[in-house]
């Protein structure tokens, strides 16, 4: 597809792009990107490749918490406002053109407030074109804005920071696992009260050593087992990531030994 869109520019007498923008595959590590193998004769000519504004926009979502914090639109609206402007010649022609309505009443008002008061969202939208400000004064104003809202500005109602830091709230290991496996206890006990006909669990007890040790007590003694549904695990040596083990290396690409809370359960000395 790609190689019959340079020969219709090329049947067309067409000059060659100048730049072409994408929402992936701009980036490289070394030799050409994934794009610019598709059009190695525009590369050739001195077509750039690059990675759209909407998109750029977006790849800071990765230090950030996105759009459950309340300043997320905010800084959004900075990193617009620091990439793209209005074009000064258009919107002068637009409030030449709005004050032409009542030349007596708008002769005393100034062009800011003509624009803020007079001039809609819609108006500007279709009557002013947006240009970029230039990579210098971009990097100013985004560098400006992040340290703004690195500090108190940056902060929401209950305290949390825009940026996603280091410290001990949600993006720390253990308080993760803390919610994982929150998350596994409740599918746990989902699972027993709903599927296992009507015949739930009677402990919510989640160490698996020690249900599978009160099985076996119970058994030895009673001649039956006090949690029915329980299947203790095969133990058989593996590099396998189980349960939590697994949620918490697809959340959050580390890994986690489970080992010590397999093993919180009482010794074989300390079982009556």
């Amino acid at each position: 597809m790609c190689q019959g869109v340079m020969e219709t520019f090329r049947l067309a007498n067409q000059p060659t792009l100048k730049i072409l923008y994408v929402y992936r595959g701009c980036c490289r590590a070394q030799g050409p990107t994934a794009m610019e193998a598709l059009f190695p004769s525009w590369v050739d000519n001195g077509m750039v490749v690059r990675l759209d504004i909407f998109h750029w926009l977006h790849r800071f979502d990765a230090a950030i918490r996105t759009e459950s914090h309340s300043k997320y639109a905010a800084f959004k609206s900075a990193l617009t406002g620091a990439v793209l402007a209005y074009s000064r010649p258009d919107l002068e022609l637009l409030i030449k053109a709005v004050r032409a309505k009542d030349p007596a009443r708008l002769n005393s008002v100034s062009d800011e407030d003509v624009v803020w008061l007079l001039i809609s969202r819609e108006q500007l939208r279709h009557h002013v074109r947006r240009v970029t400000l230039g990579a210098q004064e971009t990097f100013r104003h985004i560098h400006l804005a992040i340290e703004q809202l690195k500090g108190p500005a940056g902060l929401d109602e209950s305290g949390m920071s825009l940026f996603k830091t280091p410290e001990a709230h949600c993006a720390a290991s253990h308080y993760q696992v803390y919610l994982i496996s929150g998350i596994a206890r409740w599918n746990s006990d989902r699972s027993s009260d709903a599927v296992f006909y009507g015949k739930a669990r009677h402990y919510r007890v989640y160490s698996a050593p020690l249900i599978d040790r009160l099985n076996t007590r119970c058994q030895q003694l009673f001649g039956e087992t006090v949690e029915e549904n329980f299947r203790a695990h095969a133990d058989v040596a593996s590099n396998e990531l189980l349960r939590l083990e697994y949620l918490f290396r697809q959340s959050t690409g580390e890994s986690f030994c489970l080992r010590d809370i397999i093993n919180d359960g009482p010794d074989e000395e300390e079982v009556v």
